[in-house]
């Protein structure tokens, strides 16, 4: 893969999230994000989320392939965890698949478990 390069791909695999012993989110329609450079990412549908688990942060960054991300802590088994999730509410031209998807830091959750979706 090319340095810059981005492909998002929709994945048939089932991902999961607990905190604090609590699945906060499950999904069959996540999105999977492959960047040169990192580890693939997996987006899940804000809807897939417990509407509990997620609290606003004021963090925003800004990602040239992606657009600005604003952050989220979240809330599950009674902890809370800060900019532990984050979207991307206007994705640049191109990727726009990821508004109203959601991605987290796999070392700041419990489990973030992705499996092969049973059909």
């Amino acid at each position: 893969m090319e340095k810059q390069e981005l492909i998002i791909e929709h994945d048939q695999v089932t991902v999961e999230v607990e905190l604090g012993g609590e699945q906060i989110a499950h999904s069959h329609r996540p999105v999977v994000v492959k960047e040169a450079g990192h580890a693939p990412v997996y987006y899940i549908p804000l809807a897939d989320v417990a509407p509990a688990a997620l609290e606003p942060s004021l963090r925003r960054t800004r990602c040239p392939l992606k657009g600005e991300a604003r952050y989220w802590h979240l809330r599950g088994g009674g902890r809370r965890v800060e900019d532990a999730a984050w979207t991307y509410d206007h994705p640049v031209p191109g990727r726009e698949v990821l508004r109203d998807y959601v991605a987290f830091y796999p070392e700041r959750v419990d489990a973030l478990r992705v499996a092969p979706t049973r059909g």
